[in-house]
């Protein structure tokens, strides 16, 4: 069965390139159910976390379409961030 590995190492949040993503064959048995078997597949898409050099890369990685991964993402519907500067005279204790 072939999966798709990671050439090089895809920050959270990249956009996946076809120069960071590798296909190889591995035994029927040893494919995990959610790993990608077309590097055609991951090309394009966001990465949801961080990803190894090395690691097959599942379903479970890539961000859904459209879908923010950004720290704007981790801000509840309704809820607000605010930013602000801190110091080592303004700081928060």
């Amino acid at each position: 069965a072939s999966v798709v590995y990671a050439s090089k190492d895809i920050p959270e949040g990249a956009t996946i390139s076809a120069d960071c993503l590798e296909e190889k064959q591995v035994p029927a048995g040893q494919k995990p159910m959610n790993a990608l078997e077309n590097s055609s597949m991951a090309v394009g898409r966001i990465s949801k976390g961080p990803i190894t050099a090395g690691n097959i890369v599942t379903v479970n990685d890539l961000a859904m379409q459209n879908q923010s991964v950004g720290f704007e993402a981790k801000v509840k519907e309704g809820m607000r961030a605010v930013t602000f500067a801190v110091d080592n005279t303004t700081g928060v204790a």
